[in-house]
């Protein structure tokens, strides 16, 4: 395992890695978790073959979107109440963000350029 980098989750730190140890029993048939105590995010890339999805890169970046909203869900203490475990409002949350984060961005550019010109 190779550690790539380290982000900020609502104030906490954690680590990203990559791994390429393809029997990684903590994949779980997946391609990427989060350890919530030891603050870890782990992802495997895949490789580009036949039968794989054509955007390798927006596989991968799906990937880590998904586990660091499990990890928002567990830094704010919404683990408790099942969020944090709800893997389809994880997965809808993480398909969704890029669009929401454009969404909200040019709101406050249209809001923001409203209250420039009064």
């Amino acid at each position: 395992m190779e550690k790539i980098g380290e982000i900020k989750i609502l104030g906490t730190p954690y680590e990203l890695y990559v791994d390429h140890d393809k029997e990684n029993p903590k994949m779980r048939g997946g391609h990427a978790y989060v350890e919530l105590w030891s603050k870890k995010i782990v992802f495997a890339p895949h490789e580009s073959d036949s039968r794989t999805i054509e955007s390798l890169f927006e596989y991968a970046f799906a990937l880590i979107r998904h586990e660091v909203i499990h990890a928002m869900f567990h830094e704010c203490g919404l683990t408790t109440y099942g969020y944090g475990d709800n893997e389809v409002l994880v997965e809808w949350l993480a398909q969704k963000i890029p669009q929401l984060h454009q969404a909200c961005k040019d709101a406050t550019d249209i809001v923001g350029s409203h209250l420039i010109k009064n």
